[in-house]
């Protein structure tokens, strides 16, 4: 049963008495006109509610002086009553219910299924309280875990996805376009404005928007873009007004306007679930634990499965504090219901104690975000870089041109980590020719070593690197041709009172006998 409620604006007056001289004139017009033949009867107009009694309802307006207005190619299913004036666009069809209106109506063409009639004012098919929905309310007491209480005016970017449960602002709301949510209520004391291609379906009480906010015939509570879906807008104190090709249950307001191709299904009718694009299951295929240091190649699975027909077509990866990441942005094609590995290199930052660090991953349908997005992964970096287990050791040139290095490896998977700090001399200020080397004296087997130069910023030109297989070879930037394979990164530091240039070089040669003398 629909509960009760009056608007306020333009509500209805409570019944009067009727004196007993006019009680008695009644009763004799009524006795006479049961002997009228029924082709002479006359009709005595009669305020028509809606009411339990009557079809379901599907769209009020409440205010004296607000009218409700219907574009054209509408489809409305359910009772309609309006205080004021009704205007129904072209090639509409109504069913379901009666049609009234106080003041007039105007039906458009092909709208023959549209047959309103005049009556008295109305109370509306169902009163909400927004206190119920307020912190602490009865409703808002019901929806447990599944309340969300905001104050303020807040905003909702492009493409949010609201967690299902009650949404209550205490203020005006304002969210932008492609926003959906399944099961959710967006409750406000102030103004809702929803842009274009909004989907929802209703968490409580069959309410998609509830908004508190007084008005006037010409300022709306609810604003809605085109191409909405929802169950019921309800607004008693102000009008709503919903763009073209809508899809939803019914509208309770002060004043009603509906675009072109409006579709109202009546209350307790459900608008079909919102389309989702869901970012699924992303796994860490391997490894989920690194060696410090080490290039390690990641293995990542990412699902598919939202209810919608897009697939996923661009994956981006976020590995902070990791470097010489081979890629962070993956072209993939992942169809709903799929998932697809994705594989690329990084190198664990070099430290002297175990951390965990997080993978962030993310999905996109060309420009758009797919909901669950950004999924966390964690991967545990092991203890210090992988130790030097012979002999390992760096100095630099009496003349700072260059810096030898020597390793000799036992059975280590990589042969080490050797860090300088080079707070000298031509290393770090005018020394950019290629006659700097880092010479190499490569170790017995195929081992590949992390050399890390630490040396005081000077000026803003960054430093090249360049490496020799021996002092007589001559220097080449670090490249991975040749004989030499070498990776290396240049990054700032700033210790609290001095910037210094880091680089971060791994280094292994090509022929494991080494270097062409």
């Amino acid at each position: 049963m629909f509960r009760i409620f009056s608007t306020g604006r333009g509500q209805a007056r409570p019944p009067r008495t009727i004196p007993s001289p006019v009680r008695a004139l009644l009763t004799v017009l009524m006795a006479v006109s049961l002997l009228i033949p029924a082709s002479a009867a006359f009709t005595v107009p009669t305020t028509t509610l809606l009411s339990a009694d009557s079809a379901k309802a599907a769209l009020f307006s409440g205010g004296a002086g607000c009218d409700l207005k219907v574009g054209n190619n509408n489809r409305v299913n359910g009772s309609v009553h309006t205080n004021g004036k009704l205007t129904v666009g072209n090639n509409g069809t109504h069913k379901g219910g009666t049609a009234t209106y106080v003041t007039s109506a105007k039906v458009g063409n092909n709208s023959k299924t549209w047959q309103p009639t005049q009556s008295g004012s109305a109370d509306a098919p169902v009163s909400f309280s927004i206190g119920d929905y307020a912190p602490g309310g009865s409703e808002a007491t019901a929806a447990g875990s599944q309340y969300y209480s905001y104050s303020g005016n807040p905003s909702f970017g492009h493409n949010h996805t609201f967690s299902s449960g009650l949404h209550y602002i205490d203020g005006h709301v304002t969210i932008k376009n492609n926003a959906r949510g399944s099961n959710v209520t967006i409750v406000a004391t102030g103004t809702i404005k929803i842009g274009n291609n909004s989907n929802f379906t209703p968490f409580v009480d069959g309410v998609t928007a509830f908004s508190g906010a007084d008005g006037n015939c010409g300022s709306a509570a609810v604003t809605i873009g085109n191409n909405a879906k929802g169950g019921v807008v309800y607004a008693p104190d102000g009008p709503a007004a919903i763009g073209n090709n809508l899809n939803f249950a019914g509208v309770v307001a002060l004043g009603v306007k509906l675009g072109n191709n409006a579709k109202v299904t009546g209350f307790g009718a459900q608008p079909p679930a919102p389309v989702i694009r869901q970012l699924g299951d992303v796994t860490l295929v391997g490894p989920a634990e690194v060696v410090a240091g080490a290039l390690t190649t990641f293995k990542i699975r990412v699902a598919n499965s939202g209810t919608s027909t897009e697939n996923i077509t661009e994956v981006t990866v976020g590995l902070p504090d990791f470097t010489d990441i081979s890629d962070t942005n993956f072209t993939v094609n992942i169809a709903p219901g799929d998932d697809a590995e994705i594989e690329f290199d990084a190198v664990a930052p070099n430290q002297t104690e175990t951390t965990t660090y997080t993978i962030n991953v993310g999905a996109f349908d060309g420009t758009v975000e797919f909901t669950g997005s950004t999924v966390n992964l964690n991967v545990e970096v092991q203890g210090e870089s992988v130790p030097c287990e012979g002999s390992c050791s760096l100095s630099l040139s009496s003349d700072g041109t260059t810096a030898n290095i020597s390793a000799t490896c036992n059975t280590a998977e990589n042969c080490g980590n050797l860090t300088a700090l080079l707070d000298g001399n031509c290393l770090q200020l005018d020394c950019y020719t290629n006659t700097r080397a880092l010479f190499w004296v490569p170790p017995d087997t195929n081992k590949k070593i992390k050399v890390t130069l630490k040396f005081k910023k000077v000026g803003h030109e960054k430093p090249k690197f360049y490496i020799a297989g021996t002092n007589q070879d001559e220097a080449e930037k670090c490249s991975k041709w040749g004989e030499i394979w070498c990776w290396y990164t240049i990054h700032h530091e700033w210790d609290g009172y001095e910037k210094y240039w880091v680089i971060n070089a791994w280094i292994e040669p090509v022929d494991p006998r080494g270097f062409a003398s």
